[in-house]
């Protein structure tokens, strides 16, 4: 069959290139369908009941989409007239900001006191320019010891605030990712205006409308920069490569610019069906076009490098090509198939954007087969290519090596074990790190915001709950607001809570103004009469735009609390919903929890729940691969045998990164099934030759594998080095999920090649010597 094929493909190559040329460009056409899909929800599936649990309090209070001002004086403090006078007009300016609806700040924060005339609500600063030093340092007070400011609107020591910024989209917007673009510059155009004209002062930008805008940086920065660069490297390398392997350096030039047309239709093709298909670009299938140039190449250097040999003995170009295709048709086959099924196991994720990854990057997979087979053959023949006679040098090399490999088998063997299992235990070392701060490169502008905030200011992750009374206007009942502050009281004294934001802290204050200022009034109403008046009157007395909305229904019958953690690992933050959640359902148990949830809430868990959704993804890639290996290549045991070297230097991997990182993210929950299907394709052409040169050849053991090294060799060593440089340079995004993706990637393809060249031979003569050798003690 694989010779039949072989001629047919030959024969009608020029017809087979124009024809699949025609089809990569039809799928290639797709890309003008092609949207991108930005923020931090696309990582979460519709009914994620972390993303349920959060839309329910963004719907029943207000929603999260917020710009925030950081301010901070380079020397002293804010209160001071210049500092107060810039936070104060950039307050007002705020208002005019797009689809602002509320502006929170420590010069409008709404500061209450009593007089003859009852009670006063008004600014806490106000024309600050012209304040005395006297009512400057007696509201500096009052904002330093106001729980609702402190490590909320202003840090202890007045040396770092924010300007707040809540924003109401209209959800008919087509294009939310150039919305949040354009919010982003614009802040960042205030932000530079302020700073150019208050010298001492330096401003951040924050916010999650800037998560939202990270994202879709990063995936414009990834699809723009990393898809250039990984072409040019992986030019460059087959180039360099193929010449060291004996080919002139025409030859080497003419075959890196076959293999670079082969691979750019193939991602072509891939990128245009996301048109066809529907699927958004986003922050993580935007390194697909890295992953199919990467791995496209596989195909195209096994083929061409069976050609060469072809020429080097003496054939013609036809028949050259015939043997290459005869030789390469059932493993280029296999290892595509299998590194298909294993980016396809991708649709196990929890995280929709890795379905699309995982599809895309299999549609280039199988497009870059058809490309290799019926494209690659034309242009080869077609070219003037002629290897150099030096190359028998690289093939003598590989026999030492596998001289060398056989010499020492037993100590390779062993050593390849325990080294593994060592390895394995660092697994237990990792621990999920999921956080959109440890998504970003510490030099993307979100993530310097994020560390000032939470260095400077208060926490950053949070974790929020709705506590509802059961009745309308139940916030009133004074019963039900001692409950909410025995919580709000026990929780600010746990550790890392940085601040509590309570409507008990608002109904204790209106309690003691009324109260003539009475310190021992700050407590909850005794009667619910009291509490609905002194809300009543509140609310009245408030300006248009900071209602109680953030921390009130509507039908004033819940409260939320919103629980600020400060430089907590994700873990530990699920480990205090948890803890928090326990206290709620022990001490009251009569009042109506929502689950603790919040953005932090929703990314900690993530890794797990990929972990879990993953399992039966691993499991169905690894059946299906094993069982198209045991077909393939005929034999139960062999396909068997291959799976040790597939699985394992995944696994590796991940435990060497415990033993010198140990924070694993969305990318090392989904490691394996990704490097499955590559590192498969090392395995597959080596026992392949392994297994032509025992049955065809009728060679022994340590005959085959020599025969496997000389054929393969050089293929695999080139193949792992641009698979390699390939993922290195996703390793330098700056997106932390494709970065560490990257890298791990690069490290697993390393250590399967050594498996493969170190572990595999001395494991197929170990068991295919041992069967000879009971061959013929029975024969005897």
């Amino acid at each position: 069959m694989g010779t039949t094929l072989a001629i047919w493909l030959t024969r009608y190559r020029n017809i087979l290139a124009l024809l699949s040329l025609l089809l990569a460009i039809a799928a290639g056409a797709g890309l003008q369908h092609s949207y991108f899909e930005t923020g931090y929800r696309i990582f979460f599936a519709d009914d994620n009941p972390y993303m349920v649990a959060n839309d329910f309090l963004e719907d029943t209070y207000t929603r999260s989409d917020t710009v925030s001002f950081i301010i901070a004086p380079k020397t002293g403090t804010l209160f001071n007239r210049d500092a107060l006078a810039a936070i104060e007009a950039l307050t007002e300016e705020s208002w005019q900001f797009p689809y602002s609806m509320r502006v929170d700040s420590l010069t409008n924060y709404q500061y209450t006191r009593a007089d003859s005339n009852g009670l006063v609500v008004e600014n806490l600063f106000e024309d600050s320019t012209n304040l005395s030093d006297t009512d400057i340092a007696q509201r500096r007070e009052v904002a330093l010891s106001d729980p609702v400011l402190i490590n909320n609107i202003i840090n202890p020591t007045g040396t770092a605030t924010i300007v707040n910024l809540t924003l109401q989209f209209d959800d008919s917007n087509a294009d939310p990712g150039a919305r949040d673009k354009e919010l982003v510059n614009l802040a960042r155009d205030i932000r530079d205006r302020y700073e150019l004209e208050n010298p001492n002062l330096k401003i951040y930008v924050f916010g999650m409308i800037t998560v939202n805008n990270a994202f879709n940086e990063m995936t414009e920065h990834d699809l723009s920069v990393f898809t250039p660069i990984m072409s040019a490297i992986l030019f460059l390398a087959i180039w360099i490569l193929f010449t060291l392997a004996g080919t002139t350096i025409t030859g080497g030039l003419l075959s890196s610019l076959s293999i670079m047309l082969v691979i750019t239709l193939s991602t072509a093709a891939a990128m245009g069906s996301a048109g066809w298909l529907d699927f958004p670009f986003n922050a993580v299938n935007a390194v697909a076009p890295t992953i199919i140039l990467t791995i496209a190449v596989a195909d195209c250097v096994h083929i061409l490098f069976a050609y060469f040999n072809g020429l080097r003995s003496g054939l013609e170009k036809e028949k050259a090509m015939q043997e290459s295709l005869e030789m390469n048709i059932q493993p280029v086959f296999l290892t595509s198939l299998t590194t298909a099924v294993g980016f396809m196991a991708l649709n196990f994720s929890d995280t929709p954007p890795m379905h699309s990854l995982g599809t895309l990057t299999a549609i280039g997979i199988i497009a870059a087969f058809i490309l290799a087979l019926a494209m690659l053959p034309a242009l080869l023949v077609a070219l003037p290519l002629k290897p150099r006679n030096s190359a028998q040098q690289r093939s003598t090399v590989m026999a030492s090596f596998a001289d060398h490999v056989l010499e020492y088998r037993r100590g390779y063997f062993w050593g390849t074990l325990v080294f593994t299992a060592v390895a394995l235990v660092g697994i237990s070392r990792n621990t999920l790190n999921d956080s959109t701060m440890t998504y970003f490169d510490e030099s993307v502008p979100y993530n310097i915001a994020a560390h000032f905030y939470e260095n400077n200011l208060s926490g950053f992750d949070t974790i929020s709950y709705s506590l509802d009374s059961g009745e309308q206007y139940g916030i009133n009942e004074p019963e039900f607001l001692r409950k909410v502050d025995q919580f709000v009281s026990w929780v600010e004294a746990q550790p890392h809570v940085s601040h509590v934001s309570s409507y008990t802290h608002v109904i204790k204050r209106l309690n003691r103004n009324m109260h003539n200022d009475n310190p021992d009034y700050y407590k909850i109403p005794d009667s619910r009469e009291l509490a609905s008046q002194y809300l009543l009157l509140y609310e009245l007395s408030l300006p248009f735009g900071l209602d109680l909305t953030t921390q009130l229904d509507a039908a004033k019958s819940a409260t939320r609390i919103d629980i600020r953690i400060r430089k907590q690992k994700p873990h530990e933050v699920v480990a205090m919903e948890a803890e928090f959640s326990q206290w709620l359902s022990r001490n009251l148990s009569n009042i109506e929890a929502t689950p603790g949830t919040s953005q932090s809430i929703m990314f900690a868990h993530m890794g797990q729940r990929n972990i879990d959704s993953m399992l039966l993804g691993n499991v169905v890639a690894i059946v299906l691969i094993t069982l198209i290996l045991i077909i393939a290549l005929k034999s139960l045991r062999y396909g068997l045998i291959s799976m040790l070297p597939n699985a394992l230097p995944a696994l590796v991997t991940v435990g060497l990164w415990g033993y010198f990182n140990g924070e694993v993210n969305l990318a090392v929950a989904l490691i394996f099934v990704i490097t499955l299907g590559i590192v498969v394709d090392d395995t597959v052409h080596f026992i392949s030759k392994y297994l032509r040169a025992r049955r065809r050849n009728n060679m022994s053991p340590d005959e085959a594998v020599r025969y496997a090294f000389a054929n393969v060799g050089n293929a695999l060593i080139i193949t792992s080095i641009v698979l390699t440089a390939g993922f290195m340079v996703l390793a330098q995004s700056k997106f932390e999920v494709n970065a560490i993706m990257g890298l791990l990637v690069a490290i697993t393809i390393f250590v399967a090649l050594a498996f493969d060249f170190l572990f595999l031979p001395p494991l197929l003569e170990k068991l295919d010597s041992k069967d000879e050798r009971k061959g013929s003690a029975s024969s005897e």
